[in-house]
């Protein structure tokens, strides 16, 4: 905040300190001197003030847009996987990569790691990672048995559903003893793959069965080669795989692009929706069982139809004991729905009714649903959101959080294709090589409602993401040209470049009246201190008849044996202040501001507070 000295004084300082992030939003002259209402590639450090942002390194160029980075851990083994163009490889811990599969879908894909096993959505085809090999999960999806109980003739009991992946279906029945031709649970069948019956040891074994005839699969019926006997056991004694299969099913969960996993006692389930076929649908896996892997494994009853047909589902957040289902905003219907999990009285079936959540606020891209601490945010053309619930009432709100830099971040074109994480308690929203940082340290309290309060934000150029990856507490990203880059975290002055580019950044001061609009001032010293680091140096502007001015330019390097360059060798180890003095005489200033900023390779820069010395003068006329 702006500190002035008593008006008796002869000399007057404002001190600028406690710094905080920026606001886009404010007229200049109304940003809270704390903020900055330009400012970039600056980042709070531990005590909340602005540095200069870590630079990044490339560690991997491959043909093609980085569609996705993701990771499975089995055993405490971790492998990575990369999404690039239409293939998908193994990245090797040398920075070499394998080709997996060649098929993928040239788009943004998501992954989701169930039974050890990795999931991938692609919108073309769920995929399988086993740490060997990939597949679609269509290929080795589980085949249900649908009819159990089964006399000869047909009827018996519904068992499970039909899989939309799956074109197998499985039948059992109880044999009488005295017929041979059995009548399966559906018509026009593609073929009999096999015929089963169960022997006196317990054991299911092949049997022979005639050719199908094009009125047999027509009718759904197999004629077997031998009256198989009367189940003496009381179970059913023959079994019968058979394929049909139906248009389009498969595609109801190949064409989908994002999901979560989620369910009752643990995240059990893979939820899954972006279908452009099916807007507002969304489809869930069963759980696994010894027979069969849960997301292989989705029921044609397992869907949901979620408000109107015409508003696409972009995705999910857990928020609590619910799962929120974010739509698009269409001014009438609503944007948030939430879904709950539940048993029937037999404790067999589980139900996931859903209700109204939200109103007004529509999310925009499935790539920025992210939890910041104990926040669920989303982004939507109205900026960034977060799903909080009344203390009183318990009723669902969306509560902004983004207002300090809406102005900006809500006209940047094709927010749709935005893509957010969550790293180290900061949420980073990235969008046409722009990135918006949320520091969740950092919270400004704007009404009486606890969950009504604004996070400090700061704004970056320069970092053409396309998707985000967090390894070792380091954060990576993925580009459109085919680059893996990888921030620093060593405050080492080679840590202080874009890929061996310089880093530009800034914080420039609101506008500053030094106490009052109505006398002129005359401006005599800046008094500038900096964040220590070996090496660092500063720009210092003052805004001059609606221009700015270049007032100093000092390096201001402190001596380090860990960091050094002989260069610029210098005998100041004062790792405490770092202070630039600037003496000027700026006359008849109404009103003023200062920029500081630093562009230059290989250095660091951070800015601790600034103090401005002063005198009165005439009143303006």
């Amino acid at each position: 905040m702006g500190r002035i000295l008593p008006s008796g004084s002869a000399t007057k300082k404002m001190e600028l300190a406690n710094f905080r992030g920026v606001d886009f939003n404010s007229e200049l002259g109304a940003v809270d001197p704390s903020r900055s209402p330009d400012c970039v590639n600056m980042i709070s450090e531990q005590s909340g003030r602005p540095v200069k942002r870590f630079g990044y390194e490339k560690l991997l160029q491959l043909p093609g847009k980085i569609n996705g980075i993701f990771r499975l851990v089995q055993k405490g083994v971790v492998k990575r996987l990369i999404h690039c163009g239409t293939k998908l490889f193994l990245w090797r811990d040398d920075n070499t990569t394998q080709e997996l599969y060649a098929a993928m879908n040239d788009q943004r894909s998501t992954a989701y790691q169930m039974n050890s096993k990795l999931w991938i959505l692609d919108g073309k085809a769920l995929l399988r990672y086993d740490g060997t090999s990939v597949v679609t999960a269509q290929s080795v999806a589980y085949a249900p048995t649908t009819r159990v109980r089964c006399a000869p003739s047909g009827g018996g009991e519904s068992y499970e559903p039909v899989n939309l992946l799956s074109s197998t279906r499985v039948n059992e029945f109880f044999a009488d003893g005295k017929t041979q031709v059995f009548q399966l649970d559906a018509p026009n069948i593609d073929n009999v793959t096999k015929v089963e019956q169960l022997n006196t040891n317990g054991d299911w074994t092949a049997v022979g069965f005639a050719a199908l005839s094009q009125d047999d699969k027509k009718a759904g019926r197999v004629k077997l080669n031998s009256i198989p006997p009367e189940s003496s056991t009381g179970r059913d004694n023959v079994r019968i795989t058979y394929t049909k299969s139906v248009a389009g099913n498969a595609d109801k969960i190949n064409k989908c692009t994002t999901g979560i996993t989620w369910g009752i006692g643990g995240f059990n389930r893979l939820f899954i929706t972006g279908n452009p076929d099916a807007v507002n649908v969304d489809y869930y896996s069963e759980m696994t069982t010894d027979t069969r892997n849960a997301p292989t494994y989705f029921p044609d009853v397992g869907y949901s139809l979620v408000g109107q047909d015409n508003t696409r589902i972009i995705g999910y957040l857990r928020s609590g004991e619910n799962l929120a289902i974010l739509k698009e905003d269409n001014d009438q219907d609503a944007t948030v729905f939430l879904r709950s999990a539940t048993m029937d009285e037999s404790a067999q079936t589980v139900m996931f009714p859903t209700k109204t959540g939200i109103a007004g606020v529509g999310a925009v891209s499935p790539f920025c649903l992210k939890d910041l601490r104990d926040d669920h945010m989303f982004l939507s053309g109205q900026g960034v959101f977060a799903i909080t619930t009344n203390a009183v009432t318990s009723e669902r709100y969306a509560q902004p959080r983004s207002e300090l830099v809406n102005r900006k971040l809500t006209k940047e074109p094709n927010l749709a294709k935005a893509v957010a994480t969550e790293h180290d308690g900061y949420l980073y929203v990235a969008v046409n090589s722009h990135v918006y940082v949320a520091d969740a340290s950092q919270r400004s309290y704007v009404g009486k409602n606890g969950e009504q309060y604004q996070y400090e934000w700061y704004y970056w150029e320069n970092v053409p993401v396309r998707c985000w990856f967090i390894e070792n507490d380091r954060l990576l990203f993925g580009t459109d040209d085919g680059c893996i880059m990888r921030f620093y975290n060593a405050k080492r002055s080679d840590s202080y470049s874009d890929d061996g580019q310089p880093i530009y950044a800034k914080w420039t001061t609101p506008e500053l009246a030094l106490g009052t609009y109505s006398k002129y001032k005359t401006i005599r010293h800046v008094y500038t201190k900096l964040n220590p680091y070996a090496r660092s140096s500063v720009k210092v502007y003052m805004k001059e008849d609606g221009a700015f001015m270049l007032i100093d330019d000092k390096t201001a390097d402190i001596m380090s044996w860990e960091d050094i360059d002989f260069n610029r060798f210098t005998f100041n180890t004062n790792t405490d202040v770092n202070v630039i003095h600037t003496k000027i005489k700026a006359k008849k200033v109404v009103t003023t501001q200062f920029k500081f900023e630093n562009g230059v390779l290989n250095e660091a820069f951070g800015l601790y507070g600034a103090v401005v010395y002063y005198d009165l003068k005439s009143n303006v006329k």
